[in-house]
């Protein structure tokens, strides 16, 4: 993972303020908010915050290390939104999880336990509507009333266990009880717009050259005679969760097409995985290796909780075992072990002038962690072989 920083150009702020994009974001706002206040069941005032430019602004430069604060205080304040987008946010604090392994043995043998879940589950989800007016707990409440056999209140508890844990969303057919402006707020938090405008601007002010989760597939900017082809932008807390911060811009990070469009998608990062604009990976060394016999190392990664997430959440394991990176391991090895036969004793004063290592294994000079891939396992791997730390 590579932390790196935005480095917007002089007067960018006011430009985007000035934009159609920002322009019409506002227009937006005034056209939803004045449907709801013809909506007579919804109380107008209570959603008003929404509805400002000074609550547009906020969350369009919203610092990186205050996104998931914004994300909290806007569920907090407004419980329905989390539950129309991502309920874990109204189930997390309540008694919803179980022993599925144990629930799922007894199923066909102790009717009494499926039912004392059954009825666990339901206080729970009374809790949930009564606190947080939750439509969601009111569906699976009425579900599992409904529910008879020890197989459907299993099932259930099960769908009602993944929005616990945050691995489910509100359901499809659910989403149409929810307030109409709520399928809107893209139109006001428009990424489409915002990445037309400004997408090349924000890519270029990353400095990126290389995908800051892999660390190893380009996210340069082709500028083609007839055509200009942008690498993704990715929303590192995805849209379809938090659709607020789908026009933030450091929610946006610059990734290659594996890392955005296979690997994370729609998955939910919050509080789990590292954020490339909060925090890297660059200090500690992240790549070890186990010998084996007359074949190259089996390459292992290992580093921080939320950069273990990272590694599961963008299949960097699999990555790093690839044919390309174990021939990449044994170049370097054997430059090593050359060089070191060559010099003789001279080799370990060799190694401390910064000049030959960028000449023995391109480690350095022009070349860093931001433009250069694998540049993260190079360093790793020369530290490995010299039984030295190189962080850069």
């Amino acid at each position: 993972m590579v932390k790196f920083k935005y480095y917007f150009p002089t007067g960018f702020q006011k430009k985007l303020k000035s934009s159609n994009f920002f322009k019409n974001s506002l227009s937006q706002q005034k056209t939803i908010y004045a449907e709801i206040k013809k909506q007579c069941q919804i109380n107008a005032s209570f959603y008003s915050s929404l509805f400002s430019e000074s609550f547009l602004l906020s969350l369009v430069f919203c610092p990186p290390k205050s996104l998931s604060k914004k994300i909290n205080e806007i569920y907090d304040n407004f419980p329905l939104l989390a539950d129309r987008f991502n309920p874990y946010f109204n189930f997390r604090s309540y008694d919803l999880n179980f022993d599925v392994s144990f629930i799922k043995s007894k199923i066909d043998t102790d009717k009494n336990v499926a039912l004392a879940l059954k009825g666990k589950f339901i206080n729970e989800l009374d809790k949930i509507l009564n606190e947080k007016s939750s439509i969601l707990a009111e569906y699976f409440s009425v579900e599992l009333k409904k529910a008879t056999s020890p197989l459907k209140i299993y099932q259930i508890c099960c769908r009602i266990r993944n929005v616990h844990v945050g691995t489910s969303v509100t359901p499809k057919g659910v989403r149409n009880i929810y307030p109409l402006w709520f399928g809107k707020l893209e139109k006001i938090f428009n990424y489409e717009a915002l990445r037309t405008e400004f997408g090349q601007v924000i890519i270029e002010s990353s400095a990126l050259k290389i995908c800051p989760y892999c660390n190893k597939r380009d996210v340069e900017i082709t500028y083609g005679k007839y055509v200009t082809a942008r690498p993704d932008l990715d929303h590192f807390y995805p849209k379809s969760r938090y659709p607020f911060l789908a026009t933030t811009l450091y929610n946006l990070v610059p990734s290659c097409g594996f890392c955005n469009q296979k690997f994370k998608k729609s998955k939910d990062t919050y509080m789990k995985n590292m954020h490339p604009l909060i925090a890297g990976t660059r200090n500690y060394k992240v790549f070890s290796f186990v010998p084996l016999l007359d074949v190259p190392p089996r390459i292992l990664l290992n580093g921080c909780t939320k950069f273990k997430s990272n590694i599961t959440l963008f299949e960097l394991e699999a990555e790093y075992q690839k044919d390309s990176i174990k021939r990449e391991y044994k170049s370097m090895n054997d430059k090593y072990e050359s060089f070191k036969g060559l010099l003789g004793p001279k080799f370990e004063e060799f190694l401390n002038t910064r000049e030959n290592i960028v000449t023995m294994f391109d480690i350095g000079g022009d070349r860093n962690i931001y433009n250069t891939s694998t540049y993260k396992f190079r360093l790793d791997t020369l530290s490995t072989l010299t039984n030295k730390n190189y962080k850069n």
